[in-house]
Protein backbone atom coordinates (compact mmCIF):
# COMPACT_ATOMS: atom_id res chain seq x y z
CA UNK A 1 0.00 0.00 0.00
CA UNK A 2 1.65 3.60 -0.91
CA UNK A 3 4.24 1.73 -3.11
CA UNK A 4 4.73 3.61 -6.23
CA UNK A 5 5.93 1.28 -9.10
CA UNK A 6 6.22 2.36 -13.00
CA UNK A 7 8.21 0.99 -15.69
CA UNK A 8 9.61 -2.36 -13.62
CA UNK A 9 9.41 -5.93 -13.97
CA UNK A 10 8.62 -7.32 -10.66
CA UNK A 11 9.16 -11.27 -10.00
CA UNK A 12 7.05 -13.71 -8.51
CA UNK A 13 7.31 -13.92 -4.94
CA UNK A 14 8.95 -10.13 -4.27
CA UNK A 15 7.59 -8.11 -1.73
CA UNK A 16 7.54 -4.40 -2.41
CA UNK A 17 6.63 -2.54 1.11
CA UNK A 18 4.67 0.64 1.59
CA UNK A 19 6.21 3.78 0.23
CA UNK A 20 9.07 2.13 -1.82
CA UNK A 21 9.24 4.09 -5.57
CA UNK A 22 10.57 1.69 -8.12
CA UNK A 23 10.99 2.67 -11.84
CA UNK A 24 12.58 1.40 -14.67
CA UNK A 25 14.05 -1.23 -12.83
CA UNK A 26 14.10 -4.87 -12.83
CA UNK A 27 13.14 -6.69 -8.97
CA UNK A 28 14.09 -10.44 -9.90
CA UNK A 29 12.07 -12.82 -7.43
CA UNK A 30 11.89 -13.35 -4.14
CA UNK A 31 13.56 -9.80 -3.79
CA UNK A 32 12.08 -7.16 -0.41
CA UNK A 33 11.94 -3.47 -1.28
CA UNK A 34 11.70 -1.85 2.05
CA UNK A 35 9.36 1.08 3.42
CA UNK A 36 10.03 3.90 2.13
CA UNK A 37 13.42 2.55 -0.17
CA UNK A 38 14.03 4.03 -4.06
CA UNK A 39 15.15 1.62 -6.67
CA UNK A 40 16.04 2.90 -10.04
CA UNK A 41 14.51 6.55 -12.20
CA UNK A 42 12.91 6.56 -14.91
CA UNK A 43 15.19 7.71 -18.09
CA UNK A 44 16.23 11.27 -18.71
CA UNK A 45 18.33 12.57 -21.83
CA UNK A 46 21.54 11.79 -19.71
CA UNK A 47 21.02 8.70 -17.63
CA UNK A 48 19.08 5.78 -19.65
CA UNK A 49 19.84 3.23 -17.27
CA UNK A 50 18.10 -0.19 -15.73
CA UNK A 51 18.35 -0.78 -12.22
CA UNK A 52 18.34 -4.75 -11.22
CA UNK A 53 18.37 -6.03 -8.03
CA UNK A 54 18.80 -9.80 -7.98
CA UNK A 55 17.28 -13.11 -6.46
CA UNK A 56 16.47 -13.09 -2.52
CA UNK A 57 17.99 -9.82 -2.23
CA UNK A 58 16.88 -7.36 0.31
CA UNK A 59 16.93 -3.85 -0.04
CA UNK A 60 16.48 -2.17 3.71
CA UNK A 61 13.81 0.87 4.65
CA UNK A 62 15.03 3.98 3.19
CA UNK A 63 17.81 2.66 1.05
CA UNK A 64 18.37 4.15 -2.66
CA UNK A 65 19.31 2.75 -5.39
CA UNK A 66 20.64 4.17 -8.24
CA UNK A 67 19.47 4.03 -11.94
CA UNK A 68 22.60 2.23 -13.30
CA UNK A 69 22.71 -0.30 -9.92
CA UNK A 70 23.44 -3.92 -10.25
CA UNK A 71 22.32 -5.17 -7.03
CA UNK A 72 23.15 -8.99 -5.63
CA UNK A 73 23.91 -8.51 -1.63
CA UNK A 74 21.29 -7.04 0.70
CA UNK A 75 21.72 -3.02 0.90
CA UNK A 76 21.30 -1.97 4.67
CA UNK A 77 18.44 0.21 5.59
CA UNK A 78 19.49 4.18 4.94
CA UNK A 79 22.09 2.56 2.72
CA UNK A 80 23.04 3.73 -1.29
CA UNK A 81 24.14 1.56 -3.85
CA UNK A 82 24.69 3.42 -7.73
Amino acid sequence: EGAVIEDAVVMGGSVIKAGAVVKHCIVAENAVIGENAVVGAMPTETEKGVATVGPGVTVGDNAKIGPNAMVSTNVEGGGEQW
